[in-house]
C-alpha cells in the first residue's frame, strides 16, 4: 500500500485513481452526449443515478463473492464488475424514464466503462490488491505488505490498464465512424479481455473459473442471447413487411 502525505494528511493513490476513474469517464460521457445534442439536465441526472447504483452494486458484489468463496465477509471492497452492472442498470432505468437519445446514452456509457476500468486498475496497482500470478520474468514486481509479500508477481493491473485503454480508444474510433453494433461489441470485448486477464491473477486456490470470470461469462452470454433474439425479431418483421 502506497500513501501520500500532504500537511499531515495521508492520501491513498487508490482513492485518487478510483475518484479519477469516475471523473474521466463522466467527462467523456458529458462530451459525447453534448455533441449528440443531449440536454445538460439529462446528462447530470443520468450520471447521478449511475454513480449511486455503481457504488451500491460494486460494494454488494464483493459481499456476495466473499460469502460464496469464504462463507463470511472479511473486508469492504469495490468490484469493477458490480460497478459495471450498476451503471448498465442505471442506463436502462434512465432510458425507460426518458426515451430521448436512447442509443447515444447507451453508447456513451458502455464506451466509458473501458476508460473507467483502465484508470481504476492503476489504483489497484498502487494499493497492491488484485495482484498478478507468481512471475519472475521481465517487468515482474514485488510487494512487501500484502498476501503475496516477498514474491515476484506479474503486473496484471498495469496490463489491464493498458489493454482496456486501447480497447476504449478502438471502440471510440469505431463509434465515431458510425459502425453498427458498437454496444454489444464493446460489452463482448470488455468481457473477453477481463476473462482472459483474470488467468494472470494471483489466487491461492485456483479454480477452473473465478467469480470474476463467471461474471464475464454471464455478461457475454446475455449479450449474445439479446443479439440473437433481436435479429430473430428483425427478420420476422422484415418478412411481414
Amino acid at each position: 500500500m502506497i500513501d501520500i502525505t500532504i500537511l499531515h494528511w495521508r492520501i491513498s493513490p487508490y482513492f485518487i485513481c478510483f475518484l479519477l476513474s469516475f471523473v474521466l469517464a463522466y467527462l467523456y460521457v458529458t462530451w459525447y452526449l453534448k455533441k449528440a445534442g443531449v440536454k445538460g439536465s439529462h446528462i447530470f441526472y443520468s450520471e447521478l443515478l449511475n454513480t449511486v447504483l455503481a457504488l451500491y452494486f460494486g460494494a454488494f458484489y464483493t459481499f456476495i463473492v466473499q460469502l460464496a468463496e469464504q462463507g463470511k465477509v472479511e473486508t469492504f471492497g469495490f468490484s469493477s464488475l458490480g460497478g459495471m452492472a450498476g451503471i448498465l442498470l442505471g442506463v436502462w432505468i434512465f432510458t425507460k424514464i426518458s426515451k430521448e437519445h436512447k442509443i447515444e446514452l447507451w453508447t456513451a456509457y458502455v464506451l466509458a466503462l473501458g476508460l473507467m476500468y483502465a484508470v481504476s486498475k492503476l489504483g489497484c496497482f498502487f494499493a497492491g490488491c488484485c495482484v498478478g500470478m507468481r512471475y519472475q520474468g521481465p517487468g515482474s514486481i514485488r510487494y512487501l505488505d500484502n498476501g503475496a509479500a516477498g514474491e515476484y508477481l506479474f503486473p496484471v493491473q498495469l496490463a489491464e490498464t493498458i489493454l482496456f485503454l486501447l480497447a476504449f480508444l478502438l471502440l471510440h474510433r469505431m463509434a465515431e465512424r458510425k459502425r453498427n453494433g458498437i454496444i454489444p461489441k464493446s460489452l463482448l470485448l470488455y468481457a473477453i479481455l477481463k476473462f482472459v486477464l483474470d488467468y494472470l491473477r494471483y489466487y491461492e486456490d485456483r479454480k477452473i473459473f473465478s467469480a470474476n470470470q463467471w461474471g464475464c461469462l454471464l455478461v457475454a452470454v446475455s449479450v449474445l442471447l439479446y443479439e440473437a433474439v433481436r435479429q430473430i425479431k428483425q427478420r420476422a418483421n422484415n418478412k411481414v413487411i
